[in-house]
């Protein structure tokens, strides 16, 4: 009786008032407490986003590059006390390859993690950026020729013939947008180390447009991470060219010099193929001068004279052989061979020293040389002559 009666007292008497200062109590409470510790939004930036399930695309044969959506901006709505103490760490953002959309954009999802997760409910997580952007590309392959760059130079007698290369080709396989961009590939050999027959071993190197080396990782591959390179090389030697001409020219002309458009070459070939050649010589019957009252021109092709295992290394092919005729001079006697049966050729020699004139007799006949007299022994022996028939 008592208790009930102390109850009435105390609880029922005035009850809304009572009710109304319990409500006025939690409101002062909440009021001090968002003063204290108030609910505000914050900016986080460039939290990293983790790529899930990349295996995806591999089964396509196809390669990503990320266009945009490699990191996210959230901004973070909670209490104070709580958001005040987040850094960019705190979260954890990904994107699942396997929700790849047919426009290339992966939904991009954002969570706190760590210590940090349990206040999971107490904040709110807005991304800024929603979706990973993605440029997608085939991985496709091209067979490129491997070219050879000299470090130093030869001595100057000798040039690299032949340089066989193995493989020939490299094939490289990347991404199409990558591979385009590829120019050339080099393989570097010190020329310090050739000589004939000689087999080295050097490194591909790929380079792009820019002169960059390309290097052979990630999407980027290659069939050959070596070549053999075996090479051919020759001697030189610079030779005289040796011209003559056949033949007599017309009555009352001779030759006064045959003349060549060059007058050495520079041949190639093996050291023994080369220790005794010093000069090449044309055949003087590539160049007639029979009867002939005017130069004479002919057009030869030196490679048709050189022995066996030479070649000619310089542009000098196609001699211009040219036999210079001119009238010859008055002589004031004159020569009547009274026997001859003979084979005679006459001609003009040309070599790197000089221009030669020659004559080869085939038989040699015994000639008689009459010194005809002068113009007034011929009209005193006319005088005598008149009068002797006049005797008569």
């Amino acid at each position: 009786m008592k208790f009930k009666q102390l109850f009435q007292k105390w609880v029922l008497n005035n009850l809304k008032y009572k009710i109304m200062a319990v409500v006025f109590a939690f409101v002062l409470w909440l009021v001090i407490v968002n003063i204290q510790d108030p609910e505000k939004n914050r900016t986080i930036y460039n939290i990293p986003v983790t790529i899930e399930n990349a295996d995806a695309l591999a089964d396509v044969d196809r390669v990503y590059s990320v266009a945009s959506g490699d990191t996210v901006t959230v901004v973070v709505t909670g209490k104070k006390s709580i958001v005040d103490n987040l850094s960019a760490s705190d979260f954890y953002a990904s994107a699942n390859f396997e929700e790849l959309s047919v426009t290339n954009a992966v939904p991009i999802k954002v969570a706190l993690t760590g210590s940090k997760a349990v206040y999971a409910n107490d904040v709110t997580i807005t991304p800024q950026t929603t979706s990973m952007i993605l440029t997608l590309d085939d991985i496709v392959s091209k067979s490129i020729p491997v070219e050879i760059k000299y470090v130093g130079t030869l001595p100057e007698d000798e040039v690299i013939d032949s340089e066989v290369v193995d493989p020939e080709e490299i094939i490289i396989t990347a991404p199409k947008q990558t591979l385009e961009t590829i120019l050339k590939i080099e393989a570097t050999v010190n020329v310090d180390d050739i000589y004939d027959g000689a087999k080295l071993r050097a490194t591909p190197i790929v380079q792009d447009y820019a002169g960059n080396t390309v290097e052979m990782e990630g999407d980027i591959s290659s069939n050959c991470s070596e070549v053999t390179v075996e090479f051919g090389v020759s001697k030189l030697k610079k030779i005289e060219l040796r011209v003559a001409s056949s033949g007599v020219p017309a009555k009352g002309y001779e030759v006064e010099n045959v003349t060549t458009s060059f007058d050495t070459i520079v041949v190639k070939g093996s050291e023994e193929a080369l220790a005794d050649l010093e000069y090449i010589r044309i055949p003087s019957s590539r160049l007639s001068v029979t009867d002939a009252d005017e130069d004479v021109e002919v057009k030869v092709d030196v490679t048709e004279y050189l022995p066996d295992g030479v070649e000619i290394y310089d542009d000098n092919i196609n001699v211009v052989i040219t036999a210079r005729i001119v009238e010859k001079e008055t002589e004031t006697t004159t020569t009547r061979a009274t026997e001859a049966t003979s084979t005679e050729t006459t001609g003009t020699e040309t070599t790197g020293s000089g221009t030669t004139e020659y004559t080869t007799t085939a038989e040699t006949q015994t000639t008689q040389t009459e010194t005809e007299t002068t113009s007034a022994e011929e009209s005193a022996e006319d005088s005598t002559e008149e009068t002797t028939e006049k005797e008569s």
